[in-house]
């Protein structure tokens, strides 16, 4: 038995969100379809919703918080650190997958770690300096997975990493829903998780405010990212979408429906490293319409999927086109089913498994 230890680092710093179910699904993958490596995630104080709803008695975590209490962040890292080190000493796992940037037990090891990177976002548009910390981690690491060629590219450019250490492996989920399956409709126009900053929300405020059918006949619903800010709730009052746009909280149970009762999921962002919500979107015959970027082109390959970057009113046009057209709605679902196949759960997590072996020369 291969024995793979993931850290605590995203785990207590991530409620919900992407990286964090990334780690959550490839452990949920090896529980259910392998014998001979064993995830275990460690985290033994955690405020993650995904490790919580997990249940699977291999994943260690002791106290569970809704937040990290005021001016304890430095503590309770310190105490998941500690904890850390005291069990790779002990029960020696053949590798460590750091699940972020944790960069205060490495020089503490004497096993092989890998590390995925999912984007370089920070680096590319807000940093003009590569944190010499970061640099060390990664050219130190064993192997690197990046979850696109996008970000792999990034990656060498910035980091001037080997690429023939780098594996990209493509995000993935559980493909379960038929093809044929039909689900009730509600008219509603979905946008999911942080709406800071990239993510550029206000251009569907916009586009959808710009729009006299999309404003009679559809609403806004926004799931996750936390409650409005008042930046948000003023540009909502000014546009007069008060009564349009609605904001929802919950599990990914909760989120799976709202995607199954929705007619499209609009995804804005300026830049990104993937795009999870997408590949769900799609899996759950809710149509996607997305910013024509780089990472999204490399995701869903064809034209009819986007609109042009920060245009509100090529968003509104396309919003309109699709949710006017039966044929054009259906033509978004047939592909989009096509493209995800791409995107297994079962695939992701042989390419990990693959990956695992030859960064512990047992390939």
């Amino acid at each position: 038995m291969i024995n793979i230890l993931i850290d605590h680092t995203i785990f207590l710093h991530q409620k919900n969100g992407g990286i964090s179910k990334y780690f959550c699904r490839l452990q949920h993958k090896n529980n259910s379809l392998d014998k001979d490596i064993n995830i275990k995630i460690f985290s033994p104080i955690t405020i993650n919703e995904n490790l919580f709803n997990l249940q699977n008695k291999e994943n260690i975590y002791y106290l569970k918080l809704e937040k990290i209490p005021k001016y304890c962040s430095r503590l309770f890292y310190f105490f998941n650190n500690i904890l850390t080190l005291l069990y790779i000493k002990f029960y020696k796992p053949d590798l460590l997958h750091l699940s972020y940037f944790n960069y205060s037990i490495i020089k503490y090891i004497d096993i092989p770690y890998i590390l995925t990177i999912h984007d370089l976002i920070h680096e590319k548009y807000f940093k003009s300096n590569i944190d010499q910390k970061k640099y060390d981690l990664i050219n130190n690491a064993k192997k690197i997975i990046c979850v696109s060629q996008n970000t792999k590219k990034d990656l060498i450019n910035l980091y001037k990493v080997d690429s023939k250490k780098i594996s990209v492996i493509y995000h993935g989920i559980d493909i379960t829903i038929k093809k044929e399956k039909k689900f009730n409709k509600k008219n509603n126009i979905l946008f999911i998780g942080d709406r800071r900053s990239y993510k550029n929300f206000p251009i569907l405020l916009r586009a959808f405010s710009g729009s006299d059918f999309l404003k009679k006949n559809y609403k806004i619903v926004c799931f996750g990212g936390g409650n409005f800010n008042k930046k948000e709730t003023s540009l909502i009052k000014k546009l007069n979408l008060s009564n349009s746009v609605n904001f929802f909280l919950g599990d990914d149970y909760k989120l799976f429906k709202i995607y199954q009762t929705s007619k499209v999921l609009v995804y804005p962002s300026r830049h990104e490293g993937f795009g999870i919500p997408i590949i769900e979107a799609l899996a759950n015959k809710c149509a996607v319409i997305t910013s024509n970027i780089d990472i999204f082109r490399e995701i869903l390959l064809d034209p009819i999927f986007f609109f042009n970057n920060n245009d509100e009113k090529d968003l509104s046009k396309k919003l309109e086109k699709l949710l006017k057209s039966k044929h054009l709605y259906n033509l978004n679902l047939r592909l989009g089913y096509k493209i995800i196949r791409r995107f297994s759960l079962k695939k992701n997590y042989l390419l990990h498994k693959n990956l695992y072996m030859k960064s512990i020369d047992k390939a």
